[in-house]
């Protein structure tokens, strides 16, 4: 287990006359080191091992190891006690109707799964407003749990008016929606409509999704709609951003 070459024996990049506290330094210093030399499957260096390769104190290594944890640059497996890089979040693309929840996690070498923790019928005027329905309209709201390697990282509440599938409470609900539309609608959806927006979460969105109550979070809702439009779906999605980034292609006004 060596350094790079630029970190070799040059210790001299831990200023103790410096402003800037040590462990701030080293902190830097392992940052560049992991990301040079390590994989997120590789197991990173122990306390010992950087304690004698910089010559700094435990307590100093510890700091330094405590901020990119805290920082979520490392983090430590249940399952072993040596640290590893973070995996990268999958890119979520906002261009897109299908594969919304799944194919950025499957690209990212992370296995998704959805649990349906609700479902019932509701008269909500705000949702049949969205969806262009009659305010006493009846639609299956259906509350769900996203996971990638069983960590929860979306809670999603889709709104579908009955009328459109009312068969639907026979349908394995664990499944994509998108297809289970392409199947079983009488039009294919063509198009969503939706926002994007960055608030603090609500003590029952921390609950299913592990967060400190206030949390920043990622909100989504879309409404899609078939090719003559009918809405066909209205959904508000809660994404911890500690799994997401979000990628879209924008373009000079002609």
């Amino acid at each position: 287990m060596s350094l790079p070459n630029e970190f070799e024996g040059n210790y001299s990049l831990l200023d103790v006359a410096s402003p800037v506290p040590l462990f701030h330094q080293l902190r830097d210093l392992l940052e560049s080191w992991f990301q040079q030399a390590f994989t997120v499957d590789d197991d990173l260096p122990t306390e010992k091992e950087i304690t004698e390769k910089f010559g700094v104190s435990r307590i100093t290594v510890r700091r330094a190891l405590d901020e990119m944890i805290s920082e979520n640059i490392v983090v430590r497996p249940k399952s072993r006690g040596r640290l590893r890089l973070r995996k990268l979040p999958p890119v979520q693309r906002l261009n897109r109707l299908r594969g919304f929840f799944t194919d950025d996690l499957l690209a990212a070498g992370m296995k998704p799964s959805t649990k349906t923790i609700n479902f019932s019928r509701v008269v909500n005027e705000r949702v049949n407003a969205e969806l262009k329905l009659s305010p006493s309209a009846e639609c299956f709201c259906i509350e769900r749990l996203h996971y990638a390697a069983e960590q929860p990282i979306a809670h999603q509440i889709s709104w579908i008016p009955v009328d459109l599938l009312p068969e639907l409470e026979t349908y394995d609900l664990s499944q994509s929606l998108m297809a289970l539309f392409d199947k079983s609608l009488p039009h294919p959806i063509y198009k969503g409509e939706q926002q994007l927006l960055v608030r603090n979460s609500t003590i029952e969105e921390s609950q299913h999704l592990g967060l400190s109550v206030g949390t920043a979070i990622i909100s989504v809702s879309r409404v899609a709609f078939m090719d003559n439009n009918q809405a066909a779906e209205y959904f508000v999605a809660t994404m911890n951003p500690k799994f997401y980034q979000f990628s879209m292609t924008v373009y000079a006004d002609e």
